[in-house]
């Protein structure tokens, strides 16, 4: 069926639109967030009768799930969303058989790292009639109490914090029909009719500011004129690379001495975080940069007029400098914690502007967002780097120490009937062609544990020797710089 025979359901905004031209484009695929599901009794029910009866749940309450970009090719106003008639959870839920189980405490998962890099390499155009978005389960044959679920998405349907919205309301559907006999869940759900949330700037003023929109127009007129040009890797490739993709973990113990040692810092995680990648980037990069940048991500959720739990894409950006001569060893971890605690400033100050003098403003300037994205092909980059910090997940009726990555004793709630937990979380996404040369993507799931998935471009043959072997070191010297930092706070316990 041809999408143009769907119903319509609004124009796409301005930062929706933004996304559709870099999906059409092939330059940014998706996101994910993964959850690792957990109870502790075996369950009469099928599993794949009991998600798909858990998916039609998540869908009849979620407007979003059932809409579908059209005329991504095009630019503001002519992309719209569209409502599919049903959605067909056959042709958008997998279910994959590991080789060996989760991996519990702080061991990497590699076999999911794979799962998500085969993802982040597909993009949705194959999708047509069928939703923009897809669920892969996997299992170890034989153990029916954990499994794995990756909710990959389009990012003009929702950001991360509605990831985490689609996790709780599958989770709520779990334990809604796991609870009782049910008939065997239908495969075709019908889209419900509830309205689509507007378009974000249509939920927000967008107020930009004289100064704001000066600097912006003078940065875009005359760039290296203003300020020096961070280092950001070769210059953008024709062609659009694969995406690679690593996860770190840090245990629940050294999670929580994290979390501490930040607040003894008066900084916070997000803050610390992307000095330690900074910091990782100036190990591994030519020592002749002296300068990047980080972009972080902040929700706008906040400052918005919205349900609780409808899904939006509603995220604006605070991009901060380092330079290689504040991050030198001389002087020991103290100035480290200092950079911290300016970015976290910076990042306080940005929030209380309630989004004010946010760069999605500026997108309204655009007037064909293909061909903006198509002339920075050959260009340098305009940001080295991104960190997106998710936050903590905090699972409800029950202690989050008990929710683990897999069972080790029952959990139950005051009724005493068993349930399911989300444990484990792994936000990532794919490769960003014109954007961030490598991102950071963190989240606290239900089991205590901070996990960083990082994404880089590979190398391709029109360029074989890129940037990945330079960042292929990045995720692990980042875990090492925590660790680092944790045993100096031991010693100086001692």
């Amino acid at each position: 069926m041809d999408a143009s025979q769907f119903h319509k359901l609004r124009p796409c905004g301005r930062l929706e639109t933004y996304s559709t031209a870099r999906h059409h484009l092939g330059f940014y695929n998706n996101v994910s967030l993964t959850a690792t599901y957990v109870t502790s009794s075996d369950s009469a029910i099928p599993i794949q009768d009991l998600l798909f009866a858990a998916l039609q749940h998540v869908v009849a309450g979620q407007p979003n799930l059932s809409a579908i970009p059209v005329n991504e090719d095009k630019s503001f106003p002519e992309v719209y969303l569209a409502r599919l008639p049903d959605v067909d959870l056959r042709r958008c839920v997998e279910f994959h058989t590991r080789s060996y189980p989760i991996p519990r405490d702080d061991d990497v998962d590699t076999e999911l790292d794979k799962v998500l890099r085969q993802q982040h390499c597909l993009n949705f155009k194959s999708h047509i009639p069928g939703p923009y978005w897809r669920l892969i389960i996997t299992s170890f044959p034989g153990v029916s109490q954990v499994l794995t679920a990756s909710w990959i998405f389009h990012h003009a349907l929702a950001d991360g914090a509605s990831a985490i919205i689609f996790h709780e309301t599958l989770l709520e559907g779990l334990n809604k029909f796991g609870r009782a006999p049910m008939e065997k869940a239908e495969r075709i759900v019908r889209a419900p009719t509830i309205p689509l949330a507007p378009p974000l700037e249509d939920l927000h003023p967008m107020t930009i500011t004289w100064p704001f929109f000066l600097r912006a127009v003078a940065g875009s007129l005359v760039p290296g004129y203003f300020k020096r040009a961070p280092w950001t890797g070769a210059p953008i490739a024709q062609s659009p690379s694969r995406s690679m993709t690593k996860h770190v973990i840090l245990s629940a113990e050294n999670t929580r001495k994290f979390v501490a040692r930040c607040c003894e810092q008066e900084t916070s995680v997000s803050a610390a975080l992307s000095v330690l990648l900074a910091f990782a980037i100036f190990e591994v990069v030519d020592p002749l940069a002296d300068e990047i940048n980080i972009g972080m991500p902040i929700s706008l959720r906040p400052v918005l007029d919205l349900a609780e739990r409808q899904m939006v894409n509603a995220i604006t950006n605070h991009t901060t400098t380092f330079r290689r001569s504040d991050l030198s060893d001389e002087d020991g971890d103290q100035d480290i914690w200092g950079i911290a605690r300016r970015v976290k400033g910076e990042l306080t100050h940005e929030i209380s502007k309630k989004g004010v003098d946010s760069p999605v403003a500026l997108l309204k300037y655009v007037s064909n967002m293909g061909n903006f994205f198509n002339e920075k092909v050959g260009t340098q980059r305009e940001t080295t780097a991104e960190v997106s910090n998710l936050g903590v997940y905090r699972p409800q009726m029950t202690d989050p120490a008990e929710t683990i990555g897999a069972p080790t004793r029952s959990l139950q709630v005051e009724d005493k009937r068993e349930m399911w937990k989300i444990g484990r979380m792994v936000f990532s996404q794919s490769a960003n062609h014109v954007g961030p040369l490598i991102s950071l993507n963190a989240v606290t799931g239900g089991d205590g544990c901070l996990v960083m998935s990082f994404s880089w471009p590979q190398d391709s043959p029109e360029r074989p020797e890129g940037d990945e072997r330079t960042l292929n070191p990045v995720p692990v010297l980042v875990e090492q710089h925590i660790l680092h930092f944790l045993r100096g706070r031991v010693n100086e316990a001692d």
